[in-house]
């Protein structure tokens, strides 16, 4: 069975909930998904064209500098894949934004390899599975799937992205299904 395409609307910086039941045949019968696991993967879109990297200082703490606005805030996760000479920069940050073009990302950036040149800036994969930043709760024989997401989290969206929920069948199979897929939107958030 293919996994079903359900587009999503995560309003940015605000909470997500979203409760759906796994229901096969006919008639349609709930799927029990007891002792089943889940995991959701959102991956937002890139920030736009214009937050192209054409600096990085070595200081404390580092400074990145895009060749156009980013458009980006204080407190958003990133990631900066393919940044030339500066190989340390491999993990997601929460930057402070400095100007329209520069923000720093909160580590001391000091004993790195110099940047050389490239790089981008993009929002950082998120995933929400049970833990802090969100829950994903089965409903055992009742077949329900509810997910939720903290506005921590959907504060770093912005425009949309893809994503995907997977069911991981209960021992000693341990088969991943793909239950939902599709797109998501983000309208932005207006009042932070």
């Amino acid at each position: 069975m293919a996994a079903a395409t359900r587009n999503l609307t995560i309003e940015q910086g605000a909470t997500f909930r979203d409760l759906f039941t796994w229901k096969t045949g006919t008639p349609a019968v709930a799927v029990n998904l007891t002792g089943y696991t889940a995991r959701m993967m959102l991956k937002a879109s890139p920030v736009k064209a214009a937050s192209q990297i054409v600096g990085v200082t070595k200081a404390n703490p580092g400074v990145v500098t895009t060749k156009g606005p980013h458009g980006l805030t204080t407190d958003k996760s990133v990631v900066l894949p393919g940044v030339g000479g500066m190989v340390e920069l491999t993990a997601r940050y929460t930057i402070t934004v400095i100007t329209p073009t520069t923000f720093s990302i909160g580590v001391d950036t000091t004993l790195y390899t110099t940047y050389t040149s490239g790089g981008s800036v993009a929002f950082a994969s998120l995933t929400s599975t049970l833990g802090n930043d969100g829950q994903i709760i089965l409903g055992g024989a009742a077949g329900t799937v509810e997910t939720y997401i903290k506005d921590s989290v959907t504060d770093v969206l912005s425009g949309g992205g893809s994503y995907d929920l997977e069911l991981i069948t209960p021992t000693p199979v341990f088969d991943v299904k793909r239950l939902t897929q599709g797109v998501f939107s983000a309208p932005p958030n207006t009042t932070r």
